[in-house]
């Protein structure tokens, strides 16, 4: 607008210096105007490791790199890959067949390693009935003396001694066994009353066939 009023109300000299004028004007004001627009990364020595600016920029520039992106997928791919070595079949080197078996292996391996202690604790016990008996006590009753003496061994190195070292085992259930609780398995064999069997399983157990044929006296007494 200035222009047009300049070239009808001026001559041809005022009118080249307001043309000058508003092309000065609105090249400064564009230029200050784009640069305060500009998205500009802040220096470096204001970036650091911990601060949440580098955080967002960091992120920003993985997520709009496809190079990055490729080597993230490539990484992650390969951890898969990894745990699924020696898998079967297309679940070694199939991406989505690999991701699910993998799945469920981890969470079959945390279930197992909770299991596995409780296997184990029942072996040792196994093992140290298996050895108490031989001298003539049960487990509950060793393990009972041995805590009355305050001996501190446990389930493991019991097992242990029970399998490779049958004297050193014997010298730790006499220890146990000169409590005066504990009681020994022929004491309570001959102090316990015997039970007979219930006449009516016995004669089902004698007619029965599946195990024993039907004789002429079982069809006798029918």
């Amino acid at each position: 607008l200035l222009l047009f009023l300049s070239y009808l109300y001026s001559n041809h000299v005022q009118f080249l210096y307001y043309y000058h004028l508003t092309l000065f004007i609105c090249l400064s004001f564009s230029r200050f105007f784009f640069f305060f627009l500009m998205i500009r990364r802040p220096p470096r020595s204001t970036l650091s490791s911990s601060s949440a600016a580098s955080d967002v920029y960091k992120r920003q520039v993985s997520t709009q790199s496809t190079g990055d992106r490729g080597l993230l997928q490539m990484g992650r791919r390969e951890k898969i890959f990894d745990l699924a070595k020696g898998f079967r079949g297309r679940a070694k080197n199939c991406w989505r067949i690999a991701t699910n078996r993998v799945e469920k292996a981890l969470q079959y391996s945390y279930r197992d390693r909770r299991a596995k202690k409780r296997e184990f604790r029942s072996l040792w016990i196994q093992r140290i009935n298996a050895g108490a008996r031989e001298h003539d006590v049960s487990y509950s009753q060793m393990m009972h003396g041995l805590k009355q003496s305050d001996i501190i061994l446990n389930r493991k190195i019991l097992s242990e001694l029970a399998l490779y070292e049958p004297k050193s085992f014997a010298a730790v259930v006499g220890v146990a066994k000169e409590v005066d609780t504990v009681k020994l398995v022929s004491e309570i064999a001959q102090n316990s009353q015997p039970v007979m069997p219930n006449p009516i399983i016995v004669q089902r157990f004698s007619v029965s066939t599946r195990n024993n044929p039907v004789t002429a006296q079982d069809s006798a007494a029918k």
